[in-house]
């Protein structure tokens, strides 16, 4: 089985490349040849035009499933504009292609769990865009009966990336205050649990068609992750708060 992967130089593309490939052949999709070379024989990395459907048609051929990680990040110093293009247009342009590609039996796309957090509707220009990006999977799979899974993490930490570190420091420095009483849900995700995840849905016909949130069962709040993290600290839990 052949998987295609975007993103995959990123901190939850790393992860996730790490694990597959003990077990399939994949294919890297990277925008430039910025990228360590591999001497893994279960690795390719092709260098795609991502503006043009033409190229991107010509990089999935062959191709099993298509995993859709890459994407601007939340706090990107960039105009909103760009936010959509990146996490609303590109799954849309991939999505077109890889329905007519008749090997592809699943897109699954990494969109994340704050397009809904705590019910309400999305807030930031990010959230927006990333639900945007499965609005437009969910409309081309009901034209073209692409399959498709879409996954929403929480804040991703864990491993070797910065994850929960800045919090940690500001909150040993005690430098830190809550905006507000620090009451609301904060959805957070190991990475080792969202690749164990990812592996799980990888060719389940059970999976396709359906939306998943990564997440403990029981949330935290922020208060309480700041507390707990002050607790491994041994620091003061911080008190005050900006309304």
């Amino acid at each position: 089985m052949l998987i295609a992967i975007t993103g995959a130089s990123g901190f939850i593309g790393s992860h996730l490349v790490k694990a597959l490939s003990k077990k399939y052949q994949l294919r890297l999709l990277v925008r430039n040849s910025n990228i360590p070379n591999t001497t893994n024989k279960n690795l390719e990395i092709r260098v795609v035009d991502f503006e043009s459907a033409r190229d991107i048609k010509h990089s999935l051929q062959g191709v099993d499933i298509l995993y859709h990680l890459a994407g601007l990040l939340p706090n990107a110093k960039v105009p909103d504009s760009e936010y959509f293009q990146t996490n609303s247009l590109l799954v849309k342009r991939l999505a077109k292609v890889a329905s007519i590609i008749p090997t592809i039996k699943q897109f699954v796309y990494c969109s994340t769990a704050y397009v809904a957090w705590d019910s309400l509707l999305p807030a930031t220009t990010y959230e927006k865009s990333k639900l945007r990006g499965e609005d437009y999977l969910k409309e081309i799979s009901s034209k073209t009966k692409l399959p498709f899974i879409i996954i929403r993490p929480g804040f991703v930490y864990g491993g070797n990336g910065s994850g929960l570190l800045s919090l940690a420091k500001t909150i040993k420095s005690k430098h830190f205050f809550y905006f507000g009483l620090g009451n609301h849900f904060f959805e957070i995700t190991h990475i080792d649990d969202l690749v164990h995840f990812f592996e799980l849905v990888t060719a389940s016909s059970q999976a396709s068609y359906q939306t998943f949130t990564v997440s403990p069962r029981s949330p935290l709040t922020f208060r309480r992750l700041v507390e707990l993290i002050a607790l491994n600290l041994k620091v003061k839990p911080p008190a005050f708060h900006l309304s």
